[in-house]
């Protein structure tokens, strides 16, 4: 079972991680082992042309409020945490 939720969850990742790709944007994950105040343990989004974080500047995201950031930029719309 929990195997089975570690897979679905790296499935995820990198459907996310595809979708941010096409949007021109890369997904990065924080690979600290000790979380602090700048590793929190999450996700960031980074524009790799200008290399700028968009988002989750702290590793603070998680798979959610990056699934909500891509739909927000394929709507049109500002997204949340974005400048």
């Amino acid at each position: 079972m929990v195997i089975q939720q570690f897979e679905d969850d790296l499935r995820r990742e990198n459907r996310l991680r595809k979708k941010l790709a096409r949007l021109g944007y890369a997904l990065r994950k924080d690979r600290a082992r000790i979380r602090t105040w700048d590793h929190q343990g999450g996700y960031m989004i980074v524009d790799p042309y200008r290399n700028m974080v968009v988002a989750g500047d702290r590793f603070d995201w998680n798979l959610d409020d990056v699934a909500a950031f891509i739909e927000e930029v394929e709507k049109g719309t500002k997204p949340r945490g974005w400048g």
